[in-house]
């Protein structure tokens, strides 16, 4: 397998980084939907007089057994600590910690998060597979 990659390079360098960069960039546009992290973030840019809406459709279920205030905290919280592991990549120096930001965030989740927000919420704002919720009829 390793062979054949290495085989493969001079048709792999062929491929112009613009083509891999747009390659790239369709597979994380894809895979948004059905993420927790960018259904809060649309939630949270949503209209306050229209987040009933959201109850109408198929929803996740923390949106019904977690606090708005919560899923705010902790969305904020999250995006935080993207910007800074996005943000230490571009510093040269520093950019070999990046791994260890990564290990810290069993530590954070373990034992930072449970001093900020109740067990039940993180549970279902944090669940590695969430239910769904059926819409609500109004």
């Amino acid at each position: 397998m390793v062979g054949s990659c290495v085989a493969a390079m001079p048709f792999i360098k062929m491929i112009p980084t613009s083509v891999l960069w747009g390659y790239f960039a369709f597979m994380a546009i894809e895979s948004l939907p059905g993420n927790q992290f960018w259904e809060r973030i649309l939630l949270l840019l949503t209209a306050p007089s229209r987040r009933y809406k959201v109850l109408e459709q198929a929803h996740a279920s923390f949106v019904e057994t977690v606090p708005f205030k919560i899923i705010v905290l902790f969305t904020v919280f999250q995006t935080c600590y993207l910007l800074v592991c996005f943000g230490i990549t571009w510093i040269p120096i520093a950019g070999v910690l990046f791994p260890l930001l990564i290990m810290l965030l069993v530590p954070a989740r373990q034992y930072l998060l449970p001093k900020f927000f109740k067990g039940a919420h993180l549970q279902e704002l944090d669940a590695a597979e969430y239910e769904e919720a059926t819409g609500l009829p109004y």
